[in-house]
């Protein structure tokens, strides 16, 4: 059963679905495996040979993962990380031009939102995707604050900032950012989901 399970596990692993239909994909396949086990077991196989030559009919993990997505969503999986990474790019961008209409960000901000909200968008294809957009959230707003802290220190400017300040700036920074990404990451997974076109089901 370990190797049912390890091999489901990789089956369903990374589809751009929510956890019901990850559920119901598992199952079928399980149902399935079960029946070419039982067909074997009666042919006179052990049930673990017979568990071995059921996943080896139904082929590599990856390559049914690869099926499974394109049954989904009627794209392959290069296709949907294209489409999201142009939808986390456009949202970030969107977001960014919202925040600064209200004086939140500076001008290359909007660049900087861009790109992070473009490397949400193609890496958060896994159920792991807000806190992925999290954490690239948190770390480009935290370098952009790194950045605009240390440029008045190096030019020896009069009016840098004081250490606490700047610790404020930073840990807000980092919060502000991370919110920011769940929220490309959300807005992009929705987004996938209305542009996703599943492949109508013979009956």
């Amino acid at each position: 059963m370990a190797s049912i399970d390890s091999y489901l596990d990789r089956a369903c692993a990374r589809l751009c679905a929510n956890l019901a239909e990850v559920e119901d994909v598992r199952r079928e396949i399980r149902a399935h495996l079960e029946d070419l086990i039982a067909q074997y077991c009666a042919e006179g196989m052990s049930r673990p040979e017979a568990a071995e030559r059921a996943i080896a009919w139904l082929g590599e993990a990856e390559q049914l993962r690869t099926g499974l997505g394109a049954v989904l969503h009627g794209d392959p999986e290069w296709v949907r990380r294209l489409k999201g990474t142009v939808a986390g790019g456009l949202l970030g961008a969107a977001l960014s031009l919202l925040l600064r209409f209200v004086g939140c960000t500076a001008p290359f901000d909007v660049l900087l939102d861009a790109g992070s909200g473009a490397c949400i968008g193609f890496l958060g294809m896994s159920r792991a995707r807000i806190l992925v957009g999290f954490a690239i959230g948190s770390l480009a707003w935290f370098a952009a604050t790194v950045g605009s802290l240390a440029a008045p220190a190096a030019s020896g400017a009069a009016l840098a900032p004081s250490p606490l300040e700047s610790a404020h700036s930073v840990l807000l920074a980092l919060l502000a950012g991370g919110l920011f990404g769940g929220a490309v990451a959300a807005g992009t997974s929705a987004l996938l989901l209305l542009l996703s076109r599943p492949r109508p089901t013979s009956m």
